[in-house]
């Protein structure tokens, strides 16, 4: 498959995770803003330029390597807003109290369950499509073969 099919189905699915993340933020908060679905779409863009060479890089995702690029493309994003949102949490902790990091961590854990929601169904959807395209091109070649 060649690799602007594979960066078109990428960026397709970055798409899918914006609107799932918007419809989740809609649903828990009533009305998503133009400014946080803005914030949403450039944090999409600059992760989807950081993992490109990984997308141009990844040929075959058949059998478990389908469930090891899903986890690693579900994960990545959460585990770096529990790093961004500990690192100052960690800094100021001696300053506030018990209740305090209570709620904290409460906000945390939610954070973290909204920001899987949208990584697990863009991640699921980019690699969906490309196991499609590729079995597809398997049955091409097979037919192929069969013909001669």
């Amino acid at each position: 498959m060649s690799g602007w099919k594979k960066l078109a189905y990428s960026f397709g699915s970055v798409m899918v995770g914006i609107a799932t993340f918007a419809t989740v933020l809609g649903v828990s908060s009533g009305h998503p803003t133009v400014a946080g679905t803005f914030v949403m779409f450039a944090t999409a863009v600059a992760g989807w330029i950081v993992a490109i060479p990984s997308i141009l890089k990844i040929n075959n995702v058949s059998g478990w390597r389908f469930w090891l690029y899903l986890g690693t493309g579900s994960l990545s994003g959460p585990i770096i807003l529990f790093v961004a949102l500990l690192v100052p949490f960690i800094r100021h902790a001696t300053r506030i109290g018990h209740t305090q990091n209570t709620a904290v961590t409460f906000v945390t854990l939610i954070a973290l369950g909204l920001f899987t929601i949208p990584f697990f169904v863009g991640t699921a959807t980019y690699l969906l499509w490309l196991r499609n395209a590729q079995t597809s091109v398997l049955k091409r070649i097979d037919l192929a073969a069969v013909d001669r």
